[in-house]
């Protein structure tokens, strides 16, 4: 329906224009401006603005109709990690601290086994950091590379469940 309103409206304004092109056209079709009141206006030009406005209120209606709004995510558990504070690997070495949490969903097994492995975890995240240099850590997409890379080595270890998300509560890098 759409698109044959559409052909319509430009059917008509190619008549329209060339009716007004014709200078020695006896054929009676005057143009007046949209906003003009006039009793005698010329009804291919009202029946063009017809059509124009109904197809911008269909497309109008269609583009509000393809908003879909989906519910949030349900919330990740979360498992915070002491800071990490270390030096770059770097000729000048820089100084990196930062805080990790680690979000997961709700599992009372995967809790469980996130508290009594705390310690290999953070082994796991200090042997990543050992090898980073400024370079590696400086820029918003290396450190999300750095939050996939920790959240890809933590997960081969578990056995209950996996990190969905790892978040950096403090991240200083000077």
């Amino acid at each position: 329906m759409k698109k044959i309103l559409i052909l319509l409206v430009s059917i008509i304004f190619i008549v329209l224009i060339a009716c007004n092109r014709k200078s020695d056209s006896n054929i009676g079709f005057e143009m007046i401006d949209s906003g003009s009141n006039n009793a005698t206006a010329n009804p291919i030009t009202l029946l063009a603005e017809y059509f124009a406005s109904k197809s911008v209120q269909a497309s109008s209606h269609a583009m509000r109709q393809d908003i879909v709004s989906a519910p949030p995510p349900p919330s990740l558990q979360v498992f915070e990690l002491p800071p990490f504070s270390k030096n770059t690997a770097d000729l000048e070495p820089r100084f990196l601290k930062m805080t990790i949490a680690l979000g997961y969903d709700s599992n009372l097994q995967l809790s469980s086994e996130l508290t009594t492995r705390r310690e290999d975890i953070q082994h796991i995240i200090n042997l990543i950091l050992d090898g980073k240099s400024f370079e590696d850590l400086n820029s918003t997409a290396r450190t999300l590379n750095l939050a996939e890379e920790i959240k890809a080595n933590i997960n081969i270890s578990l056995t209950a469940g996996k990190i969905k998300e790892v978040y950096f509560t403090e991240f200083v890098l000077n």
